[in-house]
């Protein structure tokens, strides 16, 4: 069994497994701990998100523009997790 494909049955089965709030939440922390932890893929959601955004944002709103970047890529996996099979 590919590797890949073996974490997102692993992920299915937890996120399916549990309340969508709960999902919710344990996904979000998963992201936010993915967000700090590598700081590559960091740098590219900020180079995209620079490219569209105005040049004058304040720091403070761009950095929470990163944030919710990764949040909704974690609720993007979340949803994906939790389809019927």
């Amino acid at each position: 069994m590919h590797p890949a494909y073996a974490l997102y049955r692993g992920g299915s089965t937890l996120f399916q497994s549990v309340p969508a709030s709960v999902a919710s939440a344990l996904g979000g922390t998963a992201f936010e701990l993915a967000a700090r932890a590598s700081a590559e893929r960091r740098l590219l959601v900020e180079r995209n998100l620079r490219r569209c955004v105005s040049s004058d944002i304040a720091p403070a709103d761009f950095d929470e523009l990163v944030r919710r970047s990764f949040q909704s890529y974690a609720r993007y996996w979340v949803e994906s997790f939790r389809l019927p099979k």
